[in-house]
């Protein structure tokens, strides 16, 4: 085991334990996701870049688009929009659900995007 895993990945849990088995009898496995303030970041980054150490620029883009789209976000956010994006953008803070809204919106254009491009293809 290496140094500080159980730090970021802690003991497995039994419903963990159950869907490693239920997965390796499929011939897949899980991806090992730091528990921490950047996991959500950590993921996407995973699906993009197929590794986990751009999560910072994947966190950055958010903050980015979220602050060029506050009208879409800040009913969301108690409190100054402004600090929550300061939150946002340091890596040792949870971020609460509104992110997720952004990457359901980024996913949204993508698929978009794809079906006008498929579409020209024929």
């Amino acid at each position: 085991m290496q140094k500080g895993w159980k730090k970021y990945f802690g003991q497995k849990s039994l419903s963990e334990v159950t869907m490693d088995e239920y997965l390796g009898s499929l011939g897949l496995y899980r991806k090992l996701t730091a528990k921490d303030a950047s996991c959500l970041f950590r993921a996407i980054s995973e699906q993009l870049f197929l590794c986990q150490i751009h999560h910072m620029e994947v966190r950055k883009a958010c903050v980015s688009f979220m602050r060029q789209n506050q009208r879409n976000f800040e009913s969301y956010v108690e409190g100054s929009f402004e600090k929550y994006l300061e939150r946002l953008g340091d890596p040792k803070e949870n971020m609460g659900c509104i992110p997720y809204r952004y990457w359901t919106l980024q996913l949204l254009f993508f698929f978009l995007n794809l079906r006008k491009v498929l579409a020209s293809w024929k």
